[in-house]
């Protein structure tokens, strides 16, 4: 669960702070003002923050791994479960943390009131943490499955949502 938090929490900073932060920069305007659609502009606010936030998960994994190698003094592999979680869930989490945290900081006027906003998407991830570390949980395969096509889906119907919501005139214009 940590390899899933991780990314999200890693690149939520990075991409609350895309829209609002270049709004108080004065350095939005001239990228509202190109023929770069608006999912385009939304998908690489997401990527640029999700890139570095996932290498240094995969590195904090890889060097855990490394790490368990050397205390348990043999050579262990991660169960598939383990690995289907973090390469290819933690992404598709941390691109719906992200893409919310672009979303708000489109509608609102602080770095800080954005990503305090988008982090709420995280904690469903530290409730199902706290529950698998108390024990009465078991996350296995299946479970990363389902989560992972739900999240998937999450994923698609939040750009979406946020290319309706993302109103480049009212960037522009109304911003004081």
């Amino acid at each position: 669960m940590m390899f899933l938090i991780t990314p999200v929490t890693g690149a939520m900073a990075l991409a609350s702070h895309a829209v609002v932060g270049e709004k108080q920069a004065r350095t939005l305007e001239p990228l509202l003002a190109t023929p770069v659609s608006t999912l385009s502009i939304i998908l690489g606010k997401s990527i640029a923050a999700l890139v570095p936030a996932l290498i240094i998960t995969w590195l904090a994994a890889a060097l855990f791994c490394l790490g368990m190698d050397l205390v348990v003094g043999r050579f262990l592999l991660p169960d598939e479960a383990w690995l289907f979680g973090t390469l290819v869930l933690s992404p598709l989490l941390a691109l719906f943390g992200n893409a919310m945290a672009v979303v708000v900081s489109s509608r609102v006027l602080d770095p800080r009131a954005a990503q305090n906003l988008a982090a709420t998407t995280v904690l469903p991830l530290l409730g199902l943490l706290v529950v698998q570390l108390a024990g009465r949980i078991a996350l296995g395969p299946r479970f990363y499955v389902v989560l992972a096509l739900g999240v998937a889906a999450a994923d698609v119907a939040l750009v979406f949502i946020a290319v309706r919501l993302f109103d480049r005139e009212r960037l522009l214009t109304q911003w004081r």
